[in-house]
């Protein structure tokens, strides 16, 4: 069980503080809508279905806190879901980002490739909300020709060759992501499929120690999954935070207990 596997390795090692701290919001910026040169070649990236749009979930907390679990238990569990399919790229994607070497994010779409993170975005990239990307910030990744042209949909003035939202960090300096018990609730992002739901009722993707927070000098946003799906993104998440003097806090979509505390951010339902 997840009350004993993963909570006796964070939780219980831990005091727990009870004050309402910790947590900003959970918020989703539309990271890229496909334009029509953007399915070329569907043979390879296997864009099929119209309308695709990837979205990153953030979870922005206050300074000097880190994001230690995302995770879901049976008085708990954890929802990610779309209207749509998600979509996954056939040969280069993964469940998550940190295994995604950068010499493959300029192939087609693999940048798109839907996934769960704590903060990176591929093998070296960490990943920065848009909307703290004030000025053009590219990297230094040869985009295939054609792709990412599209400069409408997306919650940026800039076009995505001028502000990918990532910046370069190294695999040393990225927050090592920990996976329990999801070998049945990612199996439909491994590859091609007709999955459109992570449901999460024991089982977590975590940062263990002291947990992942943002690298200075960006807001301490941390990317917690990225989809691309044709249709409405909804959610329920359960988080767990480490505090600047040590302690833990969770927090749950709903009906907390005692030792648990919520937030109407955590909790999205489609949108008409």
């Amino acid at each position: 069980m997840l009350r004993i596997v993963f909570f006796t390795l964070i939780v219980i090692v831990s005091n727990f503080v009870s004050a309402q701290v910790g947590l900003k919001e959970v918020f989703v910026e539309k990271y890229y809508t496909l334009a029509k040169n953007d399915y070329q070649k569907s043979n390879v990236s296997g864009a099929k279905e119209k309308g695709l749009v990837t979205y990153r979930i953030y979870v922005e907390l206050d300074s000097g806190y880190t994001l230690q679990a995302v995770y879901g238990m049976p008085s708990h569990p954890l929802k990610i879901s779309s209207s749509e399919v998600f979509y996954n790229h056939p040969g280069i994607g993964n469940t998550h980002p940190n295994v995604i070497p950068d010499k493959a994010l300029k192939k087609n779409l693999t940048i798109l490739d839907s996934w769960i993170a704590i903060g990176a975005c591929a093998e070296s990239f960490f990943a920065v909300p848009l909307k703290y990307q004030t000025k053009a910030f590219p990297v230094v990744i040869e985009w295939e020709k054609g792709y990412f042209e599209n400069t409408k949909g997306r919650d940026s003035e800039f076009s995505f060759r001028d502000a990918p939202g990532m910046i370069y960090r190294g695999t040393d300096s990225l927050p090592q992501l920990t996976i329990y018990q999801l070998d049945e609730p990612l199996k439909g992002l491994f590859a091609e499929s007709n999955q459109n739901e992570i449901l999460v009722t024991d089982g977590a993707w975590a940062c263990l120690g002291k947990g992942a927070s943002a690298p200075k000098p960006y807001k301490n946003s941390i990317l917690i999954a990225q989809l691309t799906t044709a249709g409405k993104l909804s959610y329920e998440l359960n988080l767990q935070l480490g505090t600047p003097d040590g302690k833990s806090v969770r927090y749950v979509a709903s009906n907390p207990t005692t030792e648990e505390l919520t937030h109407p951010s955590l909790t999205q339902k489609p949108k008409k």
